[in-house]
């Protein structure tokens, strides 16, 4: 086959030389080729033009002459235009519908163009077939590998089948395990998931009272500033009551002291009136007896204990004044005091009125 294709294409040109016997013998037929054959060969080769490597082409003075064409035998004629050529393959003389072919860009006829063709043809076929005949070789190769690999196959089938059963009843053992565990697991699941509705039901619960609570615990912190507002009052109030009950104190000991004052003063009055009485009753005494005498000196003896006792009331309110410096009912004690002298005052000169009255209608009578 390698040397098939390293057959050089000159070897062409030798099978398609036709010699002159071989021409007479092709038209000595009885139906010689005729016009319409060079036509059936154009129809029947497609290709115009081919390209052959290693080909060598007749020189000119090789080619030759002849009054009509080599393949249909039409006479050649310049009036009709029926011109001669020549195959540069052959060197016949052939007409211009006979040689319309050409090989590497060289007109040649009809015949050495089939010839030519029709050996590129057989080359491509003997490649062809040593392409297939390789890749027959390389599928049984293959089949060959193919059979054994099936044998393995089969024997490991054989074996794996075994296994397999055994594997099987390890899986059916392992499968009814694991439909227990997936009962169990179920049970589990449908656990959880009750467990899940319970925790999403208290979740919701807890975030209503969480919501509750916020809004009572913003309810109590509106109370406590409330309570908060009222405490300050409260205790300004409370303040305001302290600052009226040390004042009700203050008053209350100022009360006390008047009261003291005012039991102090009528102390006096009923001491000096008690001394007035018994001066009274001496000098009633006295005016019964005759002397004169006696007389001018209780008088004299009245005015000055009366004196006396307007210096001891004196300096008795001069020591509660002393006493009462520090608070703030000086000018109470100061009216208060003003108030008695005046009435003390008033009743001792209605008693010395009413005495000298007395004393006057006694001697009156006892004239």
């Amino acid at each position: 086959m390698d040397l098939d294709k390293n057959q050089s294409d000159s070897q062409i040109l030798q099978e398609s030389n036709f010699t002159e016997p071989a021409r007479s013998a092709k038209r000595s037929k009885t139906q010689p080729p005729t016009r319409q054959r060079g036509n059936f060969l154009i129809d029947v080769i497609r290709r115009d033009s081919i390209n052959v490597e290693n080909i060598k082409f007749k020189e000119k003075e090789y080619w030759k002459q002849n009054d009509f064409c080599s393949l249909c035998e039409t006479k050649y004629n310049t009036i009709m235009f029926v011109k001669q050529h020549h195959c540069r393959l052959c060197g016949e003389s052939v007409c211009k519908e006979c040689s319309q072919k050409k090989i590497n860009e060289q007109r040649v006829c009809d015949f050495c163009f089939l010839k030519c063709n029709d050996y590129k043809q057989a080359q491509r076929r003997k490649n062809d077939l040593q392409n297939m005949v390789e890749q027959i070789e390389g599928l049984k190769i293959a089949i060959n590998k193919y059979d054994q690999s099936i044998v393995d196959i089969n024997a490991q089938i054989c074996a794996n089948q075994e296994n397999q059963k055994e594997e099987l009843k390890q899986f059916a053992l392992e499968e009814g395990e694991l439909q227990l565990e997936e009962k169990k697991l179920t049970v589990k699941i449908e656990q959880i998931k009750e467990d899940n509705d319970q925790q999403k039901s208290l979740s919701k619960n807890l975030e209503k009272e969480s919501t509750q609570n916020k809004t009572n615990i913003t309810e109590l912190k509106i109370q406590i500033n409330k309570l908060n507002i009222d405490l300050e009052s409260v205790k300004h109030s409370v303040e305001l009551k302290n600052k009226e009950i040390e004042n009700i104190k203050q008053l209350l000991k100022n009360v006390q002291n008047s009261v003291f004052i005012y039991l102090y003063i009528f102390y006096l009055y009923f001491q000096y009136n008690f001394l007035f009485f018994k001066f009274l009753l001496i000098y009633s005494k006295a005016s019964r007896t005759s002397v004169s005498q006696d007389k001018h000196k209780t008088k004299n003896l009245i005015k000055m204990k009366t004196n006396m006792l307007k210096v001891l009331f004196i300096q008795d309110i001069n020591l509660m004044k002393v006493q009462q410096r520090d608070t703030n009912t000086t000018a109470t004690i100061d009216q208060i005091i003003f108030f008695t002298y005046f009435i003390i005052k008033f009743c001792i000169f209605v008693k010395m009125l009413f005495l000298y009255y007395k004393m006057f209608i006694n001697n009156k009578i006892k004239s």
